[in-house]
């Protein structure tokens, strides 16, 4: 695949991927956990198959996420103070 941007400089990474992008935002998900950056997928694919991310993302969102996702990041913020 195409060459992955440096993430170091992330505390947290978020992918929306559909069916196509499947297989590369894994790839973002898997770098992620090498260079111990948490990462979050979403989108359709996610919604429909969550378990094919299972092990390359430390959350998987499934569904709309608008009314949780400031939720979601309060408590990001929350573990890393």
């Amino acid at each position: 695949g195409e060459r992955i941007p440096s993430l170091s400089r992330f505390d947290i990474v978020m992918v929306s991927s559909s069916t196509v992008q499947a297989e590369r935002a894994r790839e973002i998900g898997f770098e992620c956990k090498k260079k111990g950056i948490v990462s979050v997928i979403g989108g359709i694919h996610s919604t429909v198959e969550p378990e094919f991310f299972s092990e390359s993302y430390d959350y998987i969102f499934s569904g709309e996420v608008d009314d949780i996702f400031g939720e979601f990041l309060g408590k990001m913020r929350e573990k890393r103070d």
